[in-house]
């Protein structure tokens, strides 16, 4: 049995988060923080401590790259899911595991899972 893990899911359309949420409280009984913005995404990281988060690279016209910035100085393991080409903004995070929108629940509870041990 996997350790409940705290994760950050990062996307700014409500019903894709509100289904990631979801899919991963199911995997693990985890406990999801949901941040539709880079500003509220960056105030629950100066708050709270995250085992993992999953970032959408696009958030209504601006990206996730401050939010892997912080993820990064704090030693927090995340992977990008976007529905765009991620690998530009991925190689600017050597190893950060990218996936594409629409993922299926089970690759992205599998991602999720990685990264725990990546801590």
């Amino acid at each position: 049995m996997r350790r409940k893990m705290k994760i950050l899911v990062v996307d700014d359309e409500p019903l894709i988060a509100l289904d990631m949420a979801a899919i991963l409280r199911e995997a693990g009984d985890n406990d999801i923080r949901l941040a539709a913005s880079v500003a509220m995404a960056l105030d629950l990281l100066r708050q709270e401590r995250f085992d993992a988060a999953v970032l959408d690279m696009n958030l209504r016209g601006e990206t996730s790259a401050r939010v892997a910035e912080a993820c990064t100085g704090a030693g927090i393991p995340f992977l990008i899911l976007s529905g765009y080409n991620a690998a530009q903004f991925a190689k600017n995070f050597e190893g950060v595991p990218v996936l594409a929108k629409p993922c299926k629940p089970a690759t992205l509870v599998s991602a999720v899972h990685r990264l725990s041990g990546a801590r």
